[in-house]
């Protein structure tokens, strides 16, 4: 009795490649044991690049790491509180005004919220 291929293909992924279409269809066997053993790797290579690929577009663009409230002295005393966004991109860590505005205590300047990616300048 001969089995025809999409059959030996169907019961060597159930039963198991090894014991199937060994005398009739050897080559269909052969396949069968290169795309299993390979499949993974370049799925697992795939993944690696994708994860490149998205990485070094986040680090193009800057991603956050975190804010502060800064505190700088007018001429006449009076402490005067700025928001900044600290954004790490491929050259380094680069700190931004998050908002052009003064804030009159802390408090308000913490308060203020950073973009997640920062701008390509």
């Amino acid at each position: 009795m001969v089995i025809s291929p999409p059959l030996i293909r169907l019961a060597s992924i159930v039963v198991g490649y090894r014991d199937m279409g060994r005398f009739h269809f050897g080559s269909v066997e052969k396949l069968m044991k290169s795309y299993r053993t390979n499949a993974p790797a370049a799925g697992w290579a795939l993944f690696a690049l994708a994860v490149a690929v998205v990485g070094g577009y986040l680090l193009t663009r800057g991603v956050l790491i975190g804010s502060r409230a800064e505190v700088r002295f007018r001429g006449n005393g009076e402490a005067a509180y700025f928001h900044k966004c600290r954004y790490l991109y491929l050259s380094g860590v680069r700190e931004v005004l998050g908002t052009p505005i003064v804030y009159e205590t802390r408090e308000e300047a913490e308060k203020q919220f950073c973009a997640p990616l920062g701008n390509s300048n």
